[in-house]
């Protein structure tokens, strides 16, 4: 099977494959697929009930999707004569298998996503952290401001928002430049949503996010002007949670990239449990696997 690019048309398809009651990982969704797919250099192949997703930068598969036993059979017929095999974001239920099948399974703390009651980052009831409270509080004492949704005429306005934002920002590996600008170009075509703030100095911050499953809506990007407290991160988290708990009971601030200080802030968050991620190895983890797909 020959992998290509990931293209909008895939979208239906791929939902229709993505099982969230097998691996609720946002990263598997067609969203996240697509948005990040250059800075990542994802390809696809897919099948009538099945699809794989090959990352070049990480040199690895991302667990195929789809017909259980499609997918073993790919992974086996990938296995083939390689004798170096990494496989990312594995759903628990494969783990069992791709250990009995000679596989090292290795927890990814740094690709877990973090997921939190909707009430409680909205700060309703008992379940909000003393830290998030805290940054949300100072920021409405200290600023005057409006909140909006995030609709197809909006486009424009975080377009330009963004171009501001990308002259005071140097490019960095795996920077999230490009996926931002993905979702924004294709806010429809995505089903994006989230919520625009703006304060009467005129500084601002968007937040972009999806339904990840029925149960789940993903903050995916969080942008703010420069001069603008951090603070404001919080609030559009809390916001955004005020606008979908009704909807969604929990939401996902995806994983904190191993960054010391995200992980920190992610924990002070009180999330109320984690999706783990698991990558497997046909070989000692510590080996570093060169792998092409095909």
């Amino acid at each position: 099977m020959e992998f290509r690019s990931i293209e909008l048309n895939d979208r239906e398809w791929v939902e229709c494959l993505r099982d969230t009651a097998v691996n609720p990982m946002t990263v598997l969704s067609f969203q996240a697929l697509y948005t990040w797919k250059d800075t990542f250099d994802l390809s696809i192949c897919r099948d009538s009930d099945f699809f794989a997703v090959y990352s070049g930068a990480d040199g690895g598969y991302y667990y195929p999707c789809g017909d259980r036993e499609k997918c073993r059979n790919f992974i086996m017929e990938q296995l083939g004569g390689k004798k170096q095999l990494k496989l990312l974001y594995v759903p628990e239920s494969e783990i069992e298998w791709l250990r009995a099948a000679g596989f090292s399974v290795v927890q990814n703390q740094d690709t877990s996503e973090y997921i939190y009651e909707s009430h409680a980052l909205a700060m309703q009831g008992e379940g909000c952290s003393r830290n998030f409270r805290r940054k949300c509080k100072n920021f409405y004492k200290r600023n005057t401001f409006t909140v909006s949704g995030v609709d197809m005429q909006s486009r424009d306005m975080l377009a330009a928002w963004f171009t501001g934002w990308e002259k005071n920002h140097l490019w960095q590996a795996h920077d999230d430049r490009q996926a931002v600008w993905s979702a924004i170009k294709n806010m429809d075509s995505l089903s994006m949503s989230g919520v625009l703030l703006q304060t009467s100095d005129g500084e601002w911050a968007f937040l972009l996010g999806y339904e990840s499953t029925p149960k789940i809506y993903d903050m995916a990007f969080v942008k703010y002007s420069q001069n603008i407290s951090e603070d404001v991160v919080a609030v559009c988290i809390s916001e955004t949670a005020k606008k979908n708990c009704e909807q969604y009971p929990y939401i996902n601030l995806e994983d904190d990239m191993g960054i010391e200080g995200l992980r920190t802030m992610k924990t002070l968050y009180k999330p109320a449990f984690m999706l783990e991620s698991y990558t497997a190895y046909s070989s000692d983890p510590a080996v570093n696997p060169e792998i092409k797909p095909g």
